[in-house]
């Protein structure tokens, strides 16, 4: 497809869908966030719901004002969910556009927000073909495993999400045991789909030290690869983890400063996590730093998030460099007309697509869905 078609495609489906939904629920969906929501690293994050009660002492989501308390499912149904992203100006449709991913503020397979789930998946494979992703810490049984392959497809990219199993029980009080997480690796394995084991936080003196116990477990489970992911504290992570004995001083030492407020502060980890590597390779499975290339993988896709260029990546047989589109520049130039930038010149490298646009106005959408397209970094540079 040339680039131009993706937004072509996008139209068309935005206005078959606005003909779907009743005119009384057109004016919801056009106020919800998830039209103008931006991707990060794991892709355009779809909410099935709001709030979660696992909790686990190291989750953020109570600092971005989502309750421990309960669970409120979206209230979107799963036609309203497509058309908000094709609403989206950051979202591209189709097997190489937007990767999308479940569960970042509420637990997508709480008994609340199971059903909500399934049928988003339903329709996002139905009228989109992106790239879906989830993430869960609840056990699937076979019954359930089945109806995430019917619903979302077999190429769907599965993390569960295994931390520790010494400490579970103080630091994921509310969670199903890692026990029942296991088997729910293997019943999603069973119904013939891929899932990973998602190390996400890393816990500096806790998840490293465990890491080949867990990942050996879960390789006799059928786990097919393993996120290894980062750590973000906050102000109150730490004063839970202090309170159930932990060694936040030991946390602490890789913060480039002691969080304050509700803000979130990265750990520096990444030795750890290469030494999570080092230590688990021998267990044979795929090794990943970012859920985003679980998902690419998965689907066999390159990374949207460029990882293979930005130096996060693991040289895992996806070899997204292989599978980097083709793009020229007469290409670039059709969307960019389509999109109404006024442009004075354009640079196509392997890695790198430069734009030079006449003013300094242009769609702020602009950088993202041209990365998202070509597969490579963008800079736009303003011009008079």
């Amino acid at each position: 497809m040339k680039l131009v078609e993706y937004l072509e495609l996008k139209r068309r489906v935005r206005e078959k869908l606005s003909t779907l939904i009743p005119e009384s629920r057109l004016k919801v969906v056009q106020r919800d966030p998830h039209t103008r929501r931006k991707p990060i690293g794991c892709g355009l994050t779809v909410h099935v719901g709001y709030g979660c009660t696992n909790r686990c002492l190291y989750c953020y989501i109570q600092d971005m004002g989502f309750s421990f308390k309960g669970v409120k499912p979206s209230p979107l149904s799963g036609l309203e969910l497509a058309y908000a992203l094709t609403l989206n100006p950051y979202f591209i449709p189709g097997k190489l556009g937007t990767f999308l991913a479940i569960g970042s503020i509420t637990e997508p397979f709480h008994r609340v927000n199971v059903n909500v789930t399934l049928e988003f998946m339903r329709y996002v494979r139905l009228y989109l073909g992106n790239p879906l992703q989830f993430s869960t810490k609840m056990y699937l049984d076979i019954d359930l495993a089945r109806k995430i392959r019917d619903f979302a497809g077999s190429n769907i990219s599965p993390l569960v999400t295994v931390v520790t199993i010494r400490f579970s029980e103080k630091l994921e009080p509310n969670a199903p045991p890692p026990q029942l997480r296991f088997e729910s690796i293997e019943n999603l394995r069973r119904v013939g789909l891929k899932p990973q084991l998602f190390m996400r936080p890393v816990i500096p003196g806790i998840t490293d030290i465990e890491a080949k116990d867990i990942v050996a477990e879960a390789k006799t489970r059928g786990v097919v690869g393993v996120v290894i992911g980062g750590f973000r504290v906050t102000k109150r992570i730490i004063s839970r983890l202090r309170s159930v004995g932990l060694n936040v001083d030991y946390i602490l030492a890789y913060t480039p400063k002691t969080p304050t407020g509700s803000e979130q502060i990265p750990l520096n980890i990444t030795d750890i996590r290469r030494g999570i590597v080092e230590n688990v390779k021998e267990y044979g499975v795929i090794l990943h730093f970012h859920a985003c290339c679980a998902c690419a993988f998965t689907h066999s896709v390159p990374c949207w998030n460029l990882c293979w260029i930005r130096n996060g990546c693991t040289k895992c047989p996806n070899q997204c460099w292989i599978k980097q589109p083709s793009i020229d520049e007469s290409s670039v130039c059709d969307l960019l007309e389509y999109m109404g930038v006024k442009f004075k010149d354009i640079s196509v490298t392997t890695d790198r697509i430069t734009v030079h646009v006449r003013g300094k106005v242009y769609p702020r959408e602009l950088p993202i869905i041209l990365s998202t397209l070509t597969r490579r970094t963008t800079s736009i540079v303003t011009e008079k």
